[in-house]
């Protein structure tokens, strides 16, 4: 057990395989206990009944996947011995264990230290031909984060870990209650001067089924939730054209159309078109 590291598990399922997540979430658990001082789970709203080897805080009502992440990290730096934070999805589509790669990272920074630490899962051999959507998100994630000054190629990874005081930044600032909380984290990075590294992961599940203009949105609600901090650090243009495309998306079951030329996304919703450089 490391004695520092606390773990935060989001958990939120209502589907007819419940009793597979329910074994899913175990199985992360318990491939993370002998990594972690403290494990919590947070169930936004979904009943869990109980857990083995780890702690359990319900929301009583779903309120997104954000606040379930500040939900859990609210909780761990109650304990003043927990230095580095670990999420980690409960649906197993990564390998728990390689939490060690984080806690790697960690003995060389000091909690005090602002730094973000990101899984690529894009790294894992499962997912090195993700198929041509998924190859267009990813890029459209390093074209847009370059902009930032970061190098990322997995912006939306549910496995990342943080020193205790970038997790007190995503306390106090943080403001996506649902899956903009990952890029959002990015953003809040580099408004804070903030470290980021990215690492290889061994290990990741290809999904079949995935909402197109959902993964879309959730990669520009982390951006565009902070518009007006960043419009005073000469991205106006950029937020307005991200702006422009989400209210878009997220329109019902709009159509998605995307192509990609050289540093120039376009973007096809309902008829309307944008273009991002």
């Amino acid at each position: 057990m490391t004695s520092n590291v606390g773990v935060v598990i989001p958990f939120y399922y209502l589907s007819d395989g419940f009793e597979k997540d329910i074994e899913a979430l175990q199985e992360t658990i318990d491939s993370t206990r002998a990594y972690a001082k403290r494990i919590i789970v947070v169930d936004d709203g979904t009943k869990l009944s109980s857990i083995l080897n780890a702690e359990l805080i319900r929301h009583d009502v779903n309120i997104g996947k954000g606040a379930t992440i500040r939900t859990g990290i609210e909780h761990l730096l109650s304990d003043s011995q927990i230095e580095f934070i670990v999420e980690i999805d409960a649906d197993n589509d990564q390998d728990p264990k390689e939490v060690y790669k984080f806690i790697e990272v960690f003995k060389k920074r000091s909690s005090d230290e602002n730094y973000l630490v990101i899984g690529n899962r894009y790294s894992a051999p499962e997912m090195r031909n993700p198929g041509k959507y998924r190859e267009i998100i990813k890029d459209l994630q390093t074209s847009l984060f370059s902009k930032f000054g970061f190098n990322i190629r997995d912006s939306v990874s549910g496995f990342r870990g943080y020193s205790r005081s970038f997790a007190n930044v995503i306390l106090q600032k943080s403001e996506s209650r649902g899956f903009g909380i990952a890029t959002e984290q990015i953003i809040l990075a580099y408004l804070t001067d903030t470290t980021l590294e990215e690492i290889p992961l061994g290990y990741a599940k290809l999904r079949k089924h995935f909402t197109k203009s959902y993964k879309i949105s959730e990669v520009l609600e982390g951006i565009i939730i902070h518009r007006e901090e960043l419009k005073q650090r000469g991205f106006q243009e950029l937020v307005e054209s991200l702006g422009g495309i989400k209210n878009q998306i997220d329109v019902k079951d709009s159509p998605v159309r995307i192509s990609l030329n050289g540093d120039t996304f376009e973007f096809t919703y309902n008829n309307e078109s944008y273009t991002l450089l």
